[in-house]
């Protein structure tokens, strides 16, 4: 049952966010976030545990800029949605960061984690009751690495809580659930949690339990994911945390948090198609076809050339006469540059490819090419040939 020490908790907070009412800045302790259905997301840069690890220890305050999270939401009338939330580890060390609000999204700041640059946001939905939390890792060091990642969440109903349901059917979460549903069927929010999308993601869930760490209740979701990152390379975990007013209502809502569905929402908007691709617990391969991953105007099931850049690197030297290349500055987006040719070429004329990647895919040892651009005959040669060619049905 919930205890009056609770009770006295959360009137603290109440009392915080007046305090914020009366006008604090915006990097204060706890920040309000209105968000979609009258749901109130409260975020803050001092949350932790009393064991600086997301099991084991006990909720608690720590100095401001020392640890990223969620202190609690609500849904209209219903409150107590979380006991902390959305709280992330990375190599056994909490994210963190001075806490930073524009509009609906959180971001703090860039903190390293040897050999990772480590970026977090929170971006609260204005059409649902949803919380979208981005984390970036770029691997700064010489050589591959692999990352632990840990992702924990408190759920407020506490010994009320009952897990509803998973990814797979059951009501008992694993290494294999996408999401989890709990709710108290009381008065707390129904719970979704989502931990990775898809079934073809590259990252690793190497352990989950739905026990945490000690916040008036140990009950809730934790999941430790690794995967490996090679030097240079930025990749993305996302996760997310839905309110609904009943289980029922989140179960008849949850599909579109699976795997490509989530495409036909508005929770994924603003985040471009190369994020996307590096979102390393997610898999969007059964919805590949129906968007342009290198955004270069020819949709995926067209695309012959993922990773398409404008402009290119060829020429290398200069355009010559009667010659083609994607230098960015044709008559409009997508068309290649020429001189004097009686042919414009534009990105859909060669199924996606600019001049280095024709001159690449046809084994092309034309020095003259590279640094001046395709000929004609070259142009021609891969029109015909590219609609033969297979074209990827995921990113490659």
């Amino acid at each position: 049952m919930k205890t009056k020490r609770k009770d006295t908790f959360h009137y603290l907070t109440l009392g915080i966010l007046a305090a914020l009412s009366l006008g604090q800045a915006a990097n204060a302790a706890i920040v309000q976030v209105q968000g979609g259905l009258e749901s109130i997301w409260l975020l803050t840069d001092e949350v932790t545990t009393d064991n600086a690890q997301p099991l084991g220890g006990a909720c608690s305050f720590t100095s401001p800029g020392m640890g990223a999270g969620l202190v609690d939401a609500s849904l209209s009338d219903q409150s107590d949605a979380f006991d902390w939330s959305s709280m992330i580890w990375v190599e056994g060390v909490q994210v963190a960061g001075n806490l930073a609000v524009v509009d609906n999204e959180a971001s703090f700041g860039t903190q390293t984690i040897e050999p990772f640059d480590v970026s977090l946001t929170m971006n609260i939905s204005q059409t649902t009751a949803t919380a979208r939390i981005l984390l970036e890792l770029v691997n700064t060091g010489d050589s591959v690495a692999m990352v632990e990642v840990q992702y924990v969440v408190n759920y407020g109903s506490d010994d009320t809580t009952s897990i509803i349901s998973t990814s797979d059917g059951d009501a008992a979460f694993g290494k294999f659930d996408n999401w989890v549903i709990s709710d108290d069927a009381v008065v707390d929010p129904a719970n979704t949690t989502v931990i990775s999308g898809g079934s073809d993601f590259s990252a690793m869930v190497d352990a989950v339990s739905s026990e945490t760490f000690n916040c008036f209740g140990n009950e809730g979701i934790y999941a430790r994911l690794e995967h490996f990152v090679e030097p240079g390379e930025s990749v993305y975990f996302l996760f997310f945390q839905q309110l609904n007013a009943s289980a029922a209502d989140a179960l008849n809502w949850v599909s579109n948090l699976e795997g490509h569905s989530i495409l036909s929402t508005d929770l994924l908007d603003d985040i471009p198609p190369d994020q996307l691709d590096r979102i390393v617990n997610w898999s969007f391969e059964d919805d590949y076809t129906v968007f342009d991953q290198d955004g270069d105007g020819v949709l995926n099931d067209d695309d012959v050339c993922p990773y398409t850049e404008i402009p290119e690197q060829v020429p290398y030297s200069s355009l010559r006469r009667n010659r083609h290349a994607l230098t960015g500055n044709g008559p409009e987006f997508g068309a290649f540059e020429t001189s004097s040719s009686r042919r414009n070429y534009s990105l859909e004329d060669t199924s996606g490819c600019s001049c280095e990647q024709i001159l690449d895919r046809i084994d092309s040892d034309s020095t003259s090419q590279y640094n001046h651009g395709c000929t004609a005959p070259t142009m021609i040669r891969w029109e015909r040939k590219a609609t033969d060619i297979h074209v990827p049905t995921q990113p490659e």
